[in-house]
């Protein structure tokens, strides 16, 4: 969506307007992917992105395991050096201490002016205050956003910009992922209960 200007292209033809030659756009293939938390998601998105030739740049507060990151030819950096190298960056981590804000203006200053940062962890581990001076000054291209430091947003002069693309907090809103929450927690009882019984 970021890359190919899809959100705009789809906007202005429903309004009837022809706007091809404004929607010139980048391919992934080639480009760096800086991704900060490398568990379950975002070892998922590592493995994607290297499927449409990208390049994964990897940081995590745990060891990688060498193979998966030769596999998906990775590069395991530093957060600082993975802000500087990507194109695109993309958050995964759980909202702690030390994630609070992890994105400042300090940190979107490092990105190249051409990056775009996606958010789909929590709304919390970006300054939004920040990220929206980035974007109107130019700091860094664009933004996709699904969490918020408040949900549902009372802000909105961040979601408005062009450069920036939100949905209401819906990554794991579809039917399979409600349906795998739900036996985990059923699964997860029932395992406490048993235990709880074969105690007494």
């Amino acid at each position: 969506m970021l890359s190919r200007k899809l959100y705009k292209a789809i906007e202005s033809l429903k309004k009837g307007e022809w706007i091809k030659n404004q929607l010139m756009g980048w391919e992934l293939r080639g480009k760096k992917v800086g991704i900060i938390g490398v568990g379950n998601i975002g070892s998922r998105v590592a493995r994607l992105a290297y499927c449409f030739g990208m390049k994964p740049l990897l940081n995590d507060i745990i060891k990688l395991d060498e193979d998966f990151v030769r596999r998906i030819n990775g590069e395991v950096v530093t957060v600082d050096e993975l802000l500087r190298e990507s194109d695109y960056v993309t958050l995964h981590v759980p909202l702690t201490k030390s994630t609070e804000r992890m994105i400042g203006e300090r940190e979107l200053k490092l990105m190249k002016k051409t990056a775009f940062l996606i958010n789909t962890a929590r709304g919390k581990v970006i300054d939004h205050n920040a990220l929206y001076r980035a974007l109107i000054e130019g700091w860094i291209a664009g933004a996709a956003l699904d969490v918020y430091e408040v949900e549902p947003p009372i802000d909105l002069r961040l979601l408005r910009l062009e450069n920036v693309i939100c949905t209401p907090h819906i990554g794991a809103q579809t039917i399979e992922a409600r349906r795998r929450a739900s036996t985990k927690a059923i699964q997860l009882a029932v395992e406490y209960l048993r235990k709880l019984y074969s105690e007494k």
